[in-house]
């Protein structure tokens, strides 16, 4: 054999050496198991609300993520920077704008500040009369008499259209009626005298939020907490379906019309409220609500603090019609007058992980 040949049998022979080693080594080495992420190491966890008090349930009121959703950066970033305008301009000195698709939970939220949400806490005592009325309907009509002005009653900027007169007898379902629609104190502190205190106590308790001391003359919360109580009443997660609608029913008849309303009538219903108050002369305005589209409904808050309350009305109203031309555009709500159906089928509502509807 000649020493060509026999270098090649050679080299043949170390090649499937190697390629045998690495074979075995393939099959008999143990693999690593993959990693799965903890739920520590998430970047968005999802907290449960749920209501305690029963022996093997905790029914589940809402969840929540902790972290803004990328599908909205769009609508985050045109209100971000609307914001951003206006504050130069001297239109505000802060504000916070929380946004929720209520189908499928997608949310942002611009701030976590505190304010003094004013009115809009009318929805606790709403939702407390009509909790202790699914067990006792008669309560709605109990008459009460408005016998006196209460004291320490705050000022109202944006008055009442039509409020409790001083003397005159009134059923609670004509108070919440006043309360919610006119926003009068009159009727408010005259439930708030015989409210259900531990009703009170438990809504702000399922929610997470802070019970407040009996003295306590404000309440300090964010958009994203005051947005507990319109989604409560929308999931009919802590009223009946019927004491949750009439809820929601009221808060569409609302007559404050010069925020989130003012350049959307006519194209659709919201269920809505809003809360003022004036602080060392730092006026607050804040109004919330239900939009319903007819094929993705959402919430929006906007909280604001300023100098010039036209202004801040007026900014309520941009970032509403900023939004809603911004989802109709881009996001394909119905672009048209919501109207309630009859029908009891479900609605499925399917979104995509990421693109427009």
């Amino acid at each position: 054999m000649s020493n060509k040949k026999r270098n090649i049998l050679i080299y043949g022979f170390l090649v499937l050496s190697v390629l045998n080693v690495g074979l075995w080594y393939f099959v008999n080495i143990p693999k690593e198991k993959p990693v799965i992420a903890s739920s520590d190491s998430m970047s968005c966890d999802v907290h449960g609300f749920r209501r305690s008090g029963y022996k093997f349930t905790k029914p589940l009121l809402m969840l929540d993520r902790a972290c803004d959703d990328p599908y909205l950066n769009p609508i985050r970033d045109k209100v971000l920077a609307f914001l951003a305008t206006q504050k130069a301009q001297g239109v505000f000195e802060s504000a916070s704008v929380y946004f929720r698709m209520l189908d499928n939970g997608r949310s942002f939220n611009t701030s976590d500040e505190n304010y003094s949400p004013g009115s809009m806490m009318k929805i606790m005592t709403l939702i407390t009369y009509l909790k202790a009325a699914e067990t006792n309907p008669q309560i709605l009509n109990k008459r009460m008499t408005f016998a006196q002005q209460f004291s320490g009653m705050p000022k109202q900027e944006i008055a009442a259209q039509h409020e409790a007169i001083i003397g005159k007898s009134y059923s609670v379902d004509q108070l919440l009626s006043l309360m919610i629609r006119d926003s009068d104190n009159n009727a408010t502190a005259l439930l708030n005298s015989q409210i259900n205190g531990d009703i009170y106590t438990e809504v702000l308790k399922v929610l997470n939020l802070a019970v407040p001391d009996p003295k306590q003359t404000d309440y300090p919360i964010s958009a994203e907490n005051m947005s507990r109580f319109f989604r409560l009443l929308y999931n009919s997660t802590f009223l009946s379906p019927e004491m949750s609608d009439k809820a929601l029913q009221l808060l569409t008849e609302s007559n404050f019309q010069d925020g989130l309303n003012k350049y959307l009538k006519g194209k659709l219903t919201i269920a809505h409220k809003f809360g003022e108050k004036n602080i060392d002369g730092i006026y607050q305005l804040h109004e919330g609500g239900i939009f319903y589209t007819g094929n993705l409904d959402y919430l929006l808050i906007v909280m604001t603090k300023g100098k010039n309350q036209e202004q801040q009305k007026n900014l309520i109203a941009d970032i509403s019609k900023l939004v809603y031309t911004e989802l109709v555009t881009n996001y394909g709500i119905s672009n048209g007058r919501f109207n309630v159906s009859p029908s009891y089928a479900a609605i499925e509502v399917k979104v995509p992980l990421s693109g427009k509807l």
